[in-house]
């Protein structure tokens, strides 16, 4: 029993405290990636892990007005990045992502997700204050059909709405097929067209923002060596997108079961969870796109974004 908390405590220290990610974390204690997620969430229920944000000491108002005015968005968290603390900054910005999402939704919205790191993290964190049965949460686009199913759709739909004890659909599709052909006929059955049309009408979108090295592992490498001859700097609900915020015009689009582009007018509230030196790029190339309309931060990337775009 020890050796199981023992256990229980290292992978924690070592997802939380070093921000290893759970396929290092296996490597290094010679273990599958599914019992490390198993563990991780373990020891948030047993009480192993509590962390706590005090987001009001922690927000950059400052900063938050001049990046709202630059990027012209309806509203920006942005958490002051503190490397000495034992929380790293990604657990903060996916915490106050939580507490955002707990303070905006209302029952009757319609919330759609998508899937990733980031949104994981998010809903883990999420501590509402009262339940929302009315609630109705999508699933955005199919399945990535990966070895990581904590972060694919229809874990993280289900799982947010046993927080919030409401009801939620999946997207009974995977997110990439073989052609355009094969995509449009299972946009035709009325159990997936139902729940497309449903989350293309959303009142609120949750999403994280993706790299080009984000996604190599869904992608053929004829489509991963595409992406890099066309600069593709992100990409967000499956959609690849250049520095400048163009979309690009690439077949993958045409294999995607999900939301199409209409969703960044349809939906009034967009709202991405992003992070790290890594994804600068794409937020500044989703800023500029108008993809996403609120933004939840750290500092440090902010003032990054800021400095790219004057570039």
């Amino acid at each position: 029993m020890n050796s199981d908390i023992e256990l229980m405590a290292e992978v924690a220290r070592l997802y939380y405290e070093m921000d290893m990610t759970q396929q290092e974390i296996s490597e290094r204690l010679f273990t599958s990636r599914s019992r490390v997620s198993r563990l991780i969430k373990q020891a948030r229920e047993e009480g192993i892990v509590e962390i706590t944000i005090h987001s009001n000491h922690q927000r950059k108002k400052s900063l938050e007005e001049v990046f709202v005015s630059q990027f012209k968005l309806k509203d920006v968290c942005i958490v002051e990045t503190k490397k000495d603390s034992s929380v790293s900054p990604f657990q903060q910005v996916t915490a106050m992502a939580a507490e955002y999402l707990n303070t905006f939704l209302r029952n009757g919205m319609v919330l759609g997700l998508s899937w990733g790191n980031s949104i994981y993290h998010t809903i883990l964190h999420l501590r509402p204050r009262v339940n929302l049965p009315d609630l109705h949460i999508v699933q955005m686009l199919g399945s990535i059909e990966g070895d990581t199913p904590e972060i694919d759709g229809p874990d993280l739909v289900r799982q947010a709405a046993e927080v919030y004890k409401c009801r939620f659909n999946y997207l009974m599709a995977p997110m990439i097929v073989e052609d355009e052909h094969v995509r449009n006929h299972l946009r035709q059955r009325s159990s997936i067209a139902e729940v497309i049309r449903t989350a293309e009408f959303a009142d609120v979108l949750c999403t994280g923002i993706g790299t080009i090295s984000s996604w190599q592992s869904y992608i053929t490498p004829d489509i991963n060596r595409t992406l890099m001859k066309v600069h593709a700097a992100g990409r967000i609900c499956g959609f690849y997108f250049n520095d400048k915020g163009e979309l690009l015009d690439l077949p993958i689009h045409d294999q995607i079961i999900g939301v199409g582009t209409g969703v960044f007018k349809t939906v009034p509230n967009r709202i991405a969870v992003a992070s790290g030196d890594e994804k600068v790029g794409a937020i500044l190339g989703a800023l500029r796109g108008s993809y996403i309309n609120a933004l939840v931060t750290d500092s440090d990337t902010a003032l990054a974004v800021m400095k790219l775009s004057r570039k």
